[in-house]
């Protein structure tokens, strides 16, 4: 497998994003603006880290992105992460309000990437 995939946070939820993708073989590279915590994953081989979003988006190798900052960033982040023509899953919620949602179908859908929400414990 193609190590193409980047996690977006690296905090309470993203960990567990960044540990499967890693033990799949998937994780290509880490975004975390926290240093001490960037630095934290370097346990992990060969795998990019990053402190800015902007950064990783430039990475031609990283097609899929996973979205596990706090829910107020998911709009912005997975906006420029759609319009940058690459993949992205965000954590729920998904986004604060309708009119964001909204949006980030629509943008998904105009530059063709797919777009997906987490689902673990979908009825909580």
């Amino acid at each position: 497998m193609d190590k193409n995939f980047c996690v977006v946070g690296g905090g309470y939820w993203g960990k567990n994003h960044i540990k499967t993708f890693y033990e799949l073989g998937a994780l290509g590279a880490i975004v975390e603006e926290n240093k001490d915590l960037l630095d934290s994953f370097s346990k992990y081989n060969n795998v990019l880290l990053y402190n800015n979003l902007d950064d990783a988006i430039l990475n031609n190798q990283l097609t899929g992105f996973t979205v596990a900052t706090p829910a107020e960033t998911h709009y912005k982040i997975a906006k420029k992460i759609i319009l940058s023509g690459k993949n992205v899953l965000i954590e729920k919620p998904f986004a604060l309000n309708i009119k964001d949602a909204e949006d980030l179908v629509f943008l998904s859908k105009s530059n063709k990437v797919t777009l997906m929400v987490g689902h673990l414990m979908l009825f909580h």
